[in-house]
């Protein structure tokens, strides 16, 4: 019996084997799916209180990860510092030239005599001298600072030197409260990390007195800082059992579509000796392209690779056009079409080549029988042909918001390059 399955699936009919087990793998899935999704819709009371508690989690953790960098940057200066304001005779230069080092940049350095005077900083000025005293939380403490452009995380801490205290301020940039659309933003927000990260819309109020969220529709909790105590408060949207079913609904379809696109592939392989057979050239171009046409449809109709790659390579607005009914309606899905038809030009060059280098003299006699019978078609395919390139060329160009020339970059943008 063993033996006998071997027989059966020995060169290239493993692959159907492959097709054929893949084929088990996606019954199995089209089974399974609706009663993983009826299980959802049982159990959604209890899974959303996991959601909840598994989201607040990574809220807190994330918040936390950035407070260990103002804490660690803060700890880092105010030893560097402390190491030159021990020195009698110290100049004011090696202190603006200790906060200005490169490993500080992103960050608001300032620097206060005993007296409160701001004595130096570096290119960023979060808390103004005239708001620092009286503090508004203890020294050591993380805390906001909130203006009309950008929430700072910041934390205060003295150096303690033998006669006097000097106050170090160390900020981060948390929250920027304005977009500027040129190639000099960069834009730092930890609600929209947070959206792109685990796909939650959040809001954070940085007062620590704010009102919790009183819609059912949200859930709100204190934000607490390195000392345990309330800085701010945050709100997201809870999740929602239709988009939760359709998330897990879109999963399956790509799984799915992946499950296909392998089946496919496979069953091409599995049918190479049949192809390799065929005695006559034409039936082989035929038969590829038939493959390859069915395949770019399935493909197209499942939406893959579309439906997994990065948003920028399937975005639309970046490349579309109407051709063949959208089967370039994005840089990704343009590049597939251009492959399959690349590797169906490649075979017709190919099958030509040797049909006329390497056929005998009887062949090519009768090849110059039935020219002239297939010169007017062949003509209007060639014209065709050049209008279809045209055509293309010119889609490529105009159909495209991409400006080919405009980025000096040896390298360019990924949607160009694709």
């Amino acid at each position: 019996m063993s033996k006998r399955l071997v027989d059966i699936i020995k060169d290239d009919r493993k692959y159907l084997a492959i097709v054929f087990f893949i084929l088990v793998i996606l019954i199995a899935t089209g089974i399974l799916s609706p009663i993983l999704i009826e299980n959802q819709r049982e159990n959604w009371a209890a899974t959303l209180s996991e959601k909840i508690a598994d989201i607040e989690s990574k809220i807190v953790n994330e918040f936390h990860e950035h407070e260990k960098l103002v804490i660690r940057t803060k700890d880092y200066v105010r030893n560097d510092l402390h190491e030159i304001l021990d020195i009698k005779k110290v100049s004011y230069g090696d202190i603006v030239k200790a906060i200005n080092l490169p490993k500080n940049k992103g960050y608001s350095l300032e620097v206060l005599a005993p007296n409160g005077k701001l004595i130096a900083w570096n290119s960023k000025v979060a808390v103004p001298q005239e708001d620092l005293f009286p503090l508004d939380y203890p020294i050591g403490e993380t805390y906001f600072v909130r203006s009309d452009l950008v929430t700072y995380l910041t934390i205060t801490d003295t150096i303690v030197t033998e006669s006097d205290i000097f106050y170090i301020i160390c900020s981060l940039p948390f929250e920027k409260h304005y977009t500027i659309n040129n190639e000099f933003y960069e834009e730092i927000s930890f609600t929209k990390r947070i959206f792109e990260e685990y796909g939650v819309h959040t809001y954070i109020d940085f007062d620590p007195l704010g009102q919790p969220e009183k819609d059912g529709r949200k859930y709100s909790f204190p934000l607490l800082n390195n000392r345990r105590n309330i800085i701010g408060k945050v709100t997201f949207t809870k999740p929602i059992l239709d988009l939760t079913i359709n998330r897990l609904n879109s999963q399956f379809k790509i799984f799915q579509s992946i499950l296909v696109t392998l089946a496919i592939i496979f069953f091409g392989f599995g049918l190479k000796q049949d192809y390799l057979r065929i005695k006559y050239n034409s039936a082989k171009i035929v038969l590829l392209a038939f493959y390859l046409l069915v395949f770019r449809y399935i493909i197209y109709q499942l939406e893959f690779p579309s439906s997994i790659l990065p948003g920028i390579l399937s975005d639309a607005s970046y490349f579309s056009s109407a051709f063949a009914g959208g089967w370039v309606r994005s840089p990704i899905e343009f590049l597939i079409t251009a492959i399959f038809f690349a590797i169906l030009c490649l075979k017709i060059y190919h099958y030509s080549t040797n049909y006329f280098l390497n056929g005998s003299d009887e062949k090519l006699k009768v090849f110059s029988k039935f020219f002239f019978l297939i010169f007017i078609p062949l003509t209007i395919i060639y014209f065709l042909g050049l209008r279809g390139l045209s055509a293309s060329i010119k889609s490529v160009i105009f159909d495209s918001t991409l400006r080919y020339f405009r980025d000096p970059n040896i390298i360019p943008d990924l949607p160009t390059l694709v």
